[in-house]
């Protein structure tokens, strides 16, 4: 949507219709989740991720828009989890790596920080 503005209005009306038409699809709680997360609604946000992995084969970037939700709603242990499953299934994903680190710098976890980066250099 941010490439391509011009699309937006008609990429949330279908998406709409795919919430009414296939609630349990994993790729569209997904969609909808990454849309509740962009509009600011983390609690919205991780119920539809949350769905979607458990409905489908799990992703990585389900997994990171989980752990952005989990972190605006203060659940940081929770987003680091979500943070290691995505690093997990997308080990060379510089983002994720990162993501990871700076969380456990956040909590104060210095250990896990350094053991972190030390693996992936």
């Amino acid at each position: 949507m941010d490439k391509a503005p011009e699309y937006r209005a008609r990429y949330l009306a279908i998406l709409a219709e795919l919430e009414r038409l296939e609630p349990e699809n994993a790729l569209v709680q997904a969609s909808l989740g990454r849309k509740a997360l962009l509009e600011g609604n983390a609690p919205e946000a991780a119920v539809h991720l949350s769905r979607s992995l458990k409905l489908g084969a799990p992703q990585a970037t389900t997994y990171a828009d989980l752990a952005e939700a989990q972190v605006k709603l203060g659940q940081n242990s929770e987003a680091i989890a979500s943070l290691e499953k995505a690093a997990e299934l997308d080990p060379f994903n510089a983002v994720f790596q990162k993501k990871l680190v700076l969380r456990f710098i956040e909590m104060k976890d210095y250990a896990q920080a350094g053991y972190r980066i030390e693996t992936i250099c």
